[in-house]
C-alpha cells in the first residue's frame, strides 16, 4: 500500500505517523521518511490513520490532510475455533473454517500468565490436534489466516481449561433394615461427564462383584437374606476415564429369627381335640397359625390361632390337612416353623 504527498521548499524532510483503529495517540512511523512510502497491509490497519509531517531547512514544518485505510477483506472465517474442556494426556482438536483464495494456516498459543504469544510450530493446517499437559491450562490458542495475496485475519482465540479428575462429595450411607424391603442408596460426586457402576460384595466374599443393572447415582433394591452383612460401593467415571471407587455402605439386617422346633403331625378321630407346637427365638416374637385343607391351592389363616401352642377339635373334613406357624418379630423379619398334617381315623 503506498502513500505520497507533495510538497514545495526548501531542504524538505518527511516523517510519517500512524494511528491505528480505536486509539487516541499518535505514534511516529519509523523509517517512513519520504515523500512517497509504502508498507504492507494487514487487518489490523483497517481504519488506521496515517499523515506525514513536512519541514523546511528553516524547521517550518506542516502537516498533510489524514488518509484513512480501509481494508477489503478477502478472507471470511466461517467457523471459529472452539473453548475446550480436557484433562492431562487427552488429545484435543481446534479447527478453523474460512473462505478465500489460496488460504494457508498458523496457529499460535498463550500460555496463561504469559503476556505474549508464541508460534505453534508445525501446527499449519485448517484443524490440528495436540495431547494435552498440565501446563495447558488456561491456554489461548488462535490461527491467522493468510491468502494468496498476503493478507491475512486472525481467528478469535480458544479457551484450554484443565477439568479437575472426578470426585467424591457424598459416599452411601448404611442401612438397617429387613428381607423384603426397599433399601436405597446414593453417592454424589463432582466431575465432567460422570457415569456410574455399582459393585457388591456379600458377607465372607473376599471379591468385588459388578451389581449389573445399577448404573444411577441412587439404586434401590429388595433385601433378601443373602444381603445381610453385604457391602455395596460406587465406581464413578468422568469424561476422560478417570474413576474414582465410594466408600463402602454396609447393609445390616434388624432382629432376626431362629426356629427351634416346629409342629407335628397328629391323628386324631372327628371330634376329638389335636394339639400344635412351634417355638422360635427373636425379639418380641408374635406367631400366627396357617391351614390348608387337602385339595386346596392356597394357605388360610387360622383365625384366633396366635399362640405358640394352640389347639382345636377335628372334623372328617380335616384329613390331609396341613398347618404351620408363621413367626414374626418387631422389625417384621419372618420365619415358618415348618409343616404338620392331620390325619383323620375312623371309629373302629
Amino acid at each position: 500500500m503506498n502513500f505520497e504527498v507533495k510538497a514545495q521548499g526548501s531542504g524538505l524532510k518527511y516523517q510519517w505517523y500512524y494511528k491505528k483503529a480505536g486509539t487516541t495517540d499518535w505514534s511516529r512511523w519509523s523509517s517512513h521518511t519520504t515523500a512517497s512510502t509504502s508498507g504492507t497491509a494487514n487487518d489490523s490497519w483497517n481504519g488506521m490513520k496515517v499523515f506525514c509531517r513536512v519541514t523546511d531547512s528553516n524547521g517550518m514544518y506542516t502537516d498533510s490532510s489524514v488518509a484513512t485505510v480501509t481494508i477489503k477483506q478477502t478472507i471470511t472465517i466461517t467457523s471459529q475455533p472452539g473453548n475446550v474442556k480436557t484433562a492431562s494426556g487427552l488429545d484435543v482438536t481446534f479447527e478453523i473454517k474460512a473462505n478465500g483464495k489460496g488460504l494457508t494456516y498458523q496457529w499460535y498459543y498463550k500460555k496463561a500468565g504469559s503476556s505474549s504469544w508464541s508460534l505453534w510450530k508445525r501446527h499449519t493446517d485448517s484443524s490440528v490436534t495436540g495431547t494435552a499437559n498440565d501446563t495447558w491450562d488456561g491456554m489461548r490458542v488462535y490461527c491467522r489466516v493468510t491468502d494468496s495475496t498476503g493478507a491475512f485475519v486472525n481467528s478469535e482465540s480458544a479457551l484450554v481449561t484443565l477439568v479437575p479428575k472426578v470426585s467424591i462429595i457424598r459416599h452411601p450411607d448404611g442401612v438397617t433394615t429387613v428381607a423384603g424391603r426397599s433399601v436405597s442408596f446414593t453417592v454424589v460426586a463432582k466431575g465432567e461427564g460422570v457415569t456410574y457402576q455399582w459393585y457388591y460384595k456379600k458377607a465372607g466374599a473376599s471379591d468385588w462383584s459388578v451389581w449389573g443393572k445399577y448404573t444411577q447415582r441412587t439404586v434401590t433394591g429388595i433385601a433378601n437374606e443373602s444381603w445381610n452383612g453385604m457391602q455395596v460401593r460406587c465406581r464413578v467415571t468422568d469424561f476422560a476415564n478417570r474413576s474414582v471407587y465410594s466408600l463402602p455402605a454396609v447393609i445390616t439386617f434388624k432382629g432376626g429369627i431362629t426356629v427351634i422346633s416346629g409342629p407335628s403331625n397328629a391323628v386324631a378321630k372327628a371330634g376329638e381335640t389335636v394339639r400344635f407346637s412351634a417355638a422360635a427365638q427373636g425379639e418380641k416374637l408374635s406367631c400366627q397359625w396357617y391351614f390348608k385343607k387337602s385339595g386346596a391351592s392356597g394357605w388360610t389363616l387360622w383365625n384366633g390361632h396366635t399362640t405358640t401352642t394352640t389347639s382345636a377339635t377335628a372334623n372328617a373334613t380335616w384329613n390331609g390337612m396341613q398347618v404351620f406357624c408363621l413367626f414374626t418379630d418387631e422389625y417384621g423379619n419372618t420365619a415358618s416353623s415348618g409343616c404338620a398334617t392331620i390325619y383323620i381315623i375312623e371309629d373302629e
